[in-house]
This record gives C-alpha cells, sequence and structure tokens, in this order.
C-alpha cells in the first residue's frame, strides 16, 4: 500500500505541473495546442509553380485536424520578397492580418503589385472554431514569368550569311528515237512540266512522255535528255522507253545542294 501511496503522489504531481503550464499558456495568451495543422499550400492548383503569368494568382490550403468537428473560423496569409522575412513573419509584399473567413480555397492575392521574373514565399496560419489559431504552415513559394510583351527581348538563332541560292534546273531538249528512219519525237514540252521545286522525277514509259501506244510491243525506242544547271550543259541522259519504264531523275549533284543548317 504504502508502493502504490507514492506512485499516485508522483502521478498526482506530474499532473499539476502540467496544469500550471496550460494556465500559464492561456493567460499569456499563446496557443495552448495547434488547433490545425496548415498542409498542401497550392498557388494556381499547383505546388511551388514556376514563371506564372497570372499577375493576381490564386492562394489554396488544406487544413488537418484530430479533433471532430474542427473547422476554420479566420486566416492570416504573409507573402514575402525572401525566406529571411518570412522566417520573421514580415510579409513585405502582402500581410492579410487576421481574416475572419473559411475560405481556404482560391484566395486571391491582393499584395503589392508582382513584377516579371520575381519570387514571392508565403506561409498560412488559420485559427478554429474555439478562435484558437494554430502554427504556421511550411513556407511555399511561386515565381513569376514574364507579364509585359516588353519582357520578351529575342534575337533569331542562324548563321549570318544570305542564302545559297537555289541552282536552275532546265531541261532543254529531249528526243524519243526509235528504228533507223523513224523521226524522233520531241518530249521536251512534257517534261518541262514535271519540274518541281528545281527536280525532275518521272519515268521513261509511253505514259509519262506522252507518247502514244507502240504498235510493236517489241519496237526499241530509247529517250535523250539534254538539261542545263544554272545555264552550264550537262552530260546527256539516255533511257530506254517501255511500258513500265525507268526512273528518270534529275537534280542537283551534292555540290549543288543547298546547305541546311
Amino acid at each position: 500500500m504504502k508502493m502504490t501511496f507514492i506512485n499516485n503522489k508522483s502521478l498526482l504531481g506530474q499532473a499539476t505541473r502540467w496544469l500550471a503550464v496550460f494556465a500559464a499558456c492561456c493567460l499569456l495568451g499563446l496557443p495552448c495546442q495547434a488547433a490545425f495543422s496548415v498542409e498542401q499550400l497550392r498557388c494556381e492548383y499547383r505546388t511551388a509553380p514556376l514563371g506564372l503569368d497570372v499577375a493576381q494568382p490564386r492562394l489554396s490550403w488544406l487544413n488537418a485536424s484530430t479533433e471532430r468537428g474542427a473547422r476554420q473560423t479566420a486566416y492570416r496569409i504573409l507573402v514575402a520578397s525572401t525566406p529571411a522575412l518570412l522566417a520573421l513573419d514580415q510579409g513585405d509584399r502582402w500581410d492579410t492580418g487576421q481574416v475572419a473567413s473559411d475560405q481556404q480555397n482560391q484566395i486571391v492575392y491582393n499584395g503589392q503589385p508582382l513584377t516579371s521574373r520575381s519570387a514571392c514565399y508565403w506561409k498560412v496560419r488559420t485559427w478554429d472554431q474555439d478562435g484558437k489559431p494554430g502554427a504556421w504552415s511550411q513556407p511555399a513559394s511561386w515565381t513569376m514569368g514574364l507579364l509585359q510583351p516588353t519582357d520578351w527581348q529575342t534575337q533569331w538563332i542562324g548563321v549570318n550569311q544570305p542564302p545559297v541560292p537555289q541552282p536552275v534546273l532546265r531541261t532543254t531538249q529531249a528526243l524519243v528515237t526509235g528504228p533507223a528512219g523513224a523521226p524522233p519525237v520531241d518530249v521536251t514540252a512534257q517534261l518541262v512540266k514535271r519540274i518541281k521545286d528545281q527536280r525532275l522525277v518521272t519515268r521513261s514509259d509511253e505514259r509519262s512522255l506522252g507518247l502514244p501506244t507502240a504498235t510493236d510491243p517489241k519496237l526499241k525506242r530509247t529517250v535523250t535528255v539534254n538539261f542545263e544547271l544554272d545555264g552550264l550543259p550537262q552530260p546527256p541522259v539516255v533511257l530506254e522507253v517501255s511500258k513500265g519504264g525507268q526512273p528518270l531523275i534529275l537534280e542537283p549533284a551534292p555540290e549543288w545542294a543547298t546547305p541546311r543548317y
């Protein structure tokens, strides 16, 4: 019984000390216990966003509490230009003071006008239904992007040299020849129509050359194409004319090609 009596006395002493601390906190106006834990600070629906183009961003947060029926009755937002000022509870950009409201979503920033590339550091404190303030939240931040058209100063990236002219491809003459004694057929006009972007791509078949179908399928005919690049004659191209034809491609050689950067 003596041991039990000593333990009870010790427990009573501990309880007395805790009650004294509680009473002192209340008399001094200090929060006896954090009513809320403010979490998930967001700006424009994002956590620590960068480069915002909204002149007055919207702020939001969540309250967490272990008490049933806990609700927010007031809040205070601090927005500072540096983390050091925020740590000293100085909102040089915006200090709302204690605002009687249960709102905790989409609170529009209404402090000093924000400029391009500026950084903002902020935190929140809330009060519960009994008027007790909770602890400050962990600090959060956001940065501003370019807000004015004059802030955009750019230059084109590229090689500072005059453009290289495209070589000019010209078909000077295209003749289809058959057996000895048969007159040649000039198909220059047909091939000129097929030059596109200084490149001729077709085939040496009868349809592409605009020729009538040969009466004798065994009849051998050839097409000789003479062409120029920038007025300089090039070696002629000679291909056999057939039903399927062969690829007939005239284009600048690699040394003529336009450089690409």
